[in-house]
């Protein structure tokens, strides 16, 4: 086809090189939905939040943005009710916190927050809208290539540069309350949601949780750089119960079940280690170097 436009265009006698391929005979191929990274720090932020949740007992509505967290929409997490383009998951949240019962939260990544989610941020604090906004931090753009942005110190041209700190920007907007977690510090992670979610509900205004660590990508290309190694880890086979918790409900992509035992694939971990918190019986243990 594309020779044939070609030809076309060019008014030439372009031959085609390539023997055409006879489409029903090709092999059928099992389908592979996009999923995030083996290690990608989103992972952790929608599972601590969904563990709140749940503790809380409440049914959020989800509004989403454009990034690599709009795979949240996906199951294990299927926490995004609606996605339209960049920097509006924080508008949507303005407008459905006013007639909803339930809590509204906002997803919204780093660089689309410094993009194009500050003047709605600043226009929910202006309306007092009621929302939980999730601002995932993994230090770069990661979606579209690992380009910085005002919050990674760095210029295009790779020179360093004053780093804004997107808590500070929240509380300049009006935010009152401003948190910080690190993902992969499961524990402090739901409780801090936890406690985000009660103030949501008692003070009935805008709050923000930053969630803070580096694309996975970033950290294994550094770490190969330098030559470190990165953390592996083993299942003990008589601690695991088959629960499948790490794959049915944290859905590590590195960890699949065989023989009803879990079993986590060298070639895919990048040794984040959170599925050391998931396991409910302490089944995942680091392999020493």
């Amino acid at each position: 086809i594309v020779v044939d436009v070609l030809r076309a265009f060019f008014k030439s006698n372009l031959k085609a090189t390539a023997t055409p391929v006879d489409l029903p005979k090709k092999p059928i191929i099992p389908p592979r939905p996009p999923v995030l990274c083996p290690g990608c720090p989103h992972r952790a932020t929608f599972y601590a939040l969904k563990r709140a949740v749940g503790i809380l007992k409440l049914k959020p509505v989800y509004t989403g943005d454009i990034g690599c967290y709009t795979l949240g929409v996906l199951p294990p997490y299927e926490m995004t009710d609606t996605t339209i383009c960049m920097g509006a998951s924080i508008g949507l949240a303005n407008g459905l916190s006013k007639f909803q019962k339930n809590p509204v939260i906002a997803f919204i990544g780093d660089s689309t927050f410094f993009h194009s989610g500050i003047p709605s941020l600043i226009n929910a604090v202006y309306n007092d809208s009621p929302m939980l906004v999730v601002i995932m931090d993994n230090r770069t753009t990661a979606m579209t290539g690992h380009q910085p942005h005002p919050g990674t110190g760095v210029r295009a041209d790779g020179s360093t540069t004053a780093s804004i700190r997107i808590e500070d920007l929240a509380k300049a907007c009006g935010v009152d309350y401003v948190y910080t977690i690190d993902p992969f510090n499961l524990e402090d992670s739901t409780n801090t949601f936890r406690k985000a979610l009660k103030t949501l509900i008692d003070y009935k205004k805008p709050i923000v949780v930053v969630s803070r660590r580096e694309c996975v990508l970033i950290t294994v290309s550094r770490a190969r750089r330098e030559g470190r190694r990165l953390p592996k880890f083993r299942v003990d086979v008589d601690k695991c119960t088959g629960c499948s918790v790490c794959t049915r409900i944290f859905g590590c992509p590195a960890i699949s079940i065989v023989e009803e035992k879990a079993v986590i694939d060298d070639t895919l971990c990048t040794g984040c280690g959170v599925c050391l918190q998931v396991c409910p019986y302490k089944a995942i243990y680091e392999v020493e170097a």
